[in-house]
């Protein structure tokens, strides 16, 4: 597919990222760190300058509200209660506070999903961040690939804040 440039006013920037392998988590916040790669093949690489992570935390490249998506497919190795991700912001750049919890039931050999969204106003591209968590109530996997995106996150910037 062919993507256009938006209009003055439009839709500056977008990004979209994914786990390139599977992620073990255990009966606490897993924070995502490793094996994220922009998706390029979908026919989509980048619109703007996109965003950037670094050891889990991801920065902004331009102030403005900012919809975050993240979802996930989980595959349960046991009987457990829950599969999740969580979403945490700092205004600081230092202090972190959660702010979307969304969870799935689980049951074992099947696989679930789950998904975590929320608008930020991103007011300064140094301070505001977020870092994204994967959570269970036991030991689960947190499906990735390098072939597609089992889990995902997509960063759009809405508009100016």
């Amino acid at each position: 597919p062919t993507f256009a440039t938006a209009a003055a006013g439009g839709i500056t920037e977008a990004d979209m990222w994914y786990l390139t392998s599977n992620l073990s988590t255990t009966s606490s916040e897993t924070l995502i760190t490793a094996n994220l790669a922009r998706a390029a093949t979908t026919g989509f690489s980048v619109l703007g300058t996109g965003v950037a992570v670094s050891s889990g935390v991801w920065t902004f490249p331009s102030t403005g509200f900012w919809l975050v998506q993240a979802n996930a497919q989980w595959e349960a190795s046991g009987n457990t209660g829950y599969h999740g991700l969580r979403i945490y912001v700092t205004a600081d750049n230092s202090n972190y506070t959660q702010i979307t919890n969304a969870n799935t039931g689980a049951e074992a050999g099947y696989y679930m999903n789950s998904s975590s969204n929320t608008i930020l106003d991103v007011t300064n591209t140094t301070n505001v961040k977020i870092k994204i968590f994967a959570t269970s109530s036991a030991n689960s996997t947190l499906k990735g690939t390098s072939s597609y995106k089992y889990t995902g996150f997509t960063f759009i910037r809405l508009g100016d804040t």
